[in-house]
């Protein structure tokens, strides 16, 4: 790296590819992915049930050499049990490799789906993918593809980027919904939460691409910070910024509430999903300026009193929105892309995903199949193998003591 080189928050470093799509309404180049899914599914019967659980721990019982399976734990660093009691993930060999897929089993409620998929698809291709979920199948069986097709999404994550554009570029609002939230990442870049525990949330931080990266080679380094009063283990990379583009990443996160609300939709018709970029709105970056002009005039106290200018100093206004401010934000709603055309590429982004998931089928369970009980036994413990004698031992067993 060059003198100019600084740590950089891994969160704000791009090193995946994404698909090619439009251009803005001003030109910048876009591209778009889905970034993470995470779908339900449930067991039609104890014997299905009971075959799939005892594959899963022939998969986690052995080594393999194309890909690494690990049990997981299924407490967070707070200790706070997870849905589920059981859990293990797929990378590929080697220790530097990011997880492919994660899955839970063993539901700890009742209204809570059998097994649970959390795919990372942004480390994978369309032929990367169907390998992954081919080989999977092999030592799993047709019940893991059929797991797959009946699965609901429970969060699916779609990333938006926008090349050459900076979050204070543009104003941001989410329609119908009043919280937000800024941060910064630290050593990293401005970022904007909209929407906040919503169904549909938006995510707004900028990045830099550094795919090249991959290849050449680069410094990695962790270190614990304090987040929201917890102490977290952040990575950081070592990079010179002004190398390398820059985005905007406009990330749609979509967590269904319930099967049947009005984000529902399952793993084998994801082409499916609504347009979520259809309720961000966007405004002009002047907007600032004309607002805190509006506000300044608006809010002046009309009275000479010094304890009227005293109150205006300390805060104490009336913040009613005035006319002249609703007009502000009507003129200075800019389109920053067509969120029809761009939603037209959501088809090519899930084909990325390859054919295996592109040609799932959906399925209808029975309600016989639906009371089938999702909850699993506890796996007795396991007695610990008894210690190999040493040759003195052998030779001089020690007495048993009467009663």
């Amino acid at each position: 790296m060059t003198k100019n080189s600084n740590w950089l928050n891994r969160k704000n470093i791009e090193l995946n590819i994404s698909n090619e799509i439009c251009c803005s309404s001003y030109g910048h180049r876009m591209t778009m992915r889905a970034d993470g899914i995470t779908s339900v599914s449930r067991f039609h019967s104890e014997e299905e049930k009971e075959e799939f659980l005892q594959k899963l721990e022939y998969v986690l019982g052995r080594r393999w050499k194309q890909y690494r399976i690990e049990r997981k734990s299924t407490q967070n660093k707070a200790g706070k049990p997870h849905p589920y009691k059981y859990g293990l993930s797929v990378y590929r060999k080697g220790d530097d490799s990011p997880m492919l897929l994660h899955i839970n089993w063993g539901p700890r409620h009742v209204k809570t789906g059998g097994i649970r998929f959390e795919f990372r698809p942004q480390h994978m291709d369309a032929k990367a993918m169907d390998h992954m979920l081919g080989w999977l199948s092999d030592r799993l069986g047709a019940i893991f593809y059929r797991l797959l097709a009946r699965s609901w999404v429970t969060r699916i994550d779609v990333a938006l980027d926008v090349y050459g554009c900076k979050l204070n570029d543009y104003v941001w609002d989410l329609k119908g919904i009043s919280v937000f939230k800024d941060h910064v990442n630290f050593k990293g870049l401005p970022g904007l939460n909209l929407g906040g525990k919503s169904e549909l949330r938006f995510n707004l931080y900028e990045k830099v691409y550094a795919g090249v990266l991959n290849s050449l080679g680069f410094n990695q380094c962790s270190e614990v910070v304090l987040k929201d009063g917890k102490a977290r283990q952040e990575q950081f990379i070592e990079i010179n910024q002004e190398e390398f583009e820059k985005f905007l990443r406009i990330e749609a996160r979509i967590m269904p509430g319930r099967r049947s609300g009005s984000w529902s939709v399952t793993l084998a018709e994801l082409t499916e999903l609504k347009n979520p970029f259809g309720h961000i709105v966007v405004y002009e970056g002047k907007l600032k300026s004309v607002l805190v002009n509006d506000f300044i005039e608006s809010s002046r106290p009309k009275s000479n009193s010094a304890k009227a200018w005293a109150k205006h100093a300390m805060g104490d206004v009336n913040s009613r929105m005035s006319r002249r401010l609703k007009r502000a934000l009507v003129t200075h709603e800019t389109e920053l892309f067509n969120k029809s055309e761009v939603w037209a590429y959501w088809h090519s982004c899930v084909a990325a995903l390859g054919t295996i998931i592109a040609e799932l089928k959906p399925v209808n369970a029975t309600k016989k199949e639906m009371a089938v009980s999702q909850f699993i036994e506890s796996k007795p413990s396991k007695m610990r193998n008894p210690r190999r004698l040493t040759r003195r031992e052998q030779a001089h067993p020690k007495r048993k003591h009467r009663d």
